[in-house]
């Protein structure tokens, strides 16, 4: 009866050990899921880093357009003096000594 008792302690010992290495295997099981799940987070931070910066280069490819544009209206504007320059001094040629001299211009 004692060996029985024994050998049933033994079976419930065993069942208990069983089943602690069982928590422990679904504990490892949880922290390599958490690992993953951390992965899987830095992975998508940075995929929006790179988003922001994307957005970062059309900004600045945006503002050096702007910059070309603005250029462009200044030789715009340069050019439309000169002309304007070009026709003060052939009207002021015509008033000052005749025809001659603003056509040799």
């Amino acid at each position: 009866m004692l060996l029985l008792l024994l050998l049933l302690l033994l079976l419930l010992l065993l069942l208990l050990l069983l089943l602690l290495l069982l928590l422990l295997l679904l504990q490892l099981l949880l922290l390599l899921l958490l690992l993953l799940l951390l992965l899987l987070l830095l992975l998508l931070l940075l995929l929006l880093l790179m988003l922001l910066l994307l957005l970062l280069l059309q900004l600045l490819l945006l503002l050096l357009l702007l910059l070309l544009l603005l250029l462009l209206l200044l030789l715009l504007l340069l050019l439309l003096l000169l002309l304007l320059l070009l026709v003060l001094h052939v009207s002021h040629c015509l008033l000052t000594s005749g025809l001659k001299e603003a056509i040799i211009l």
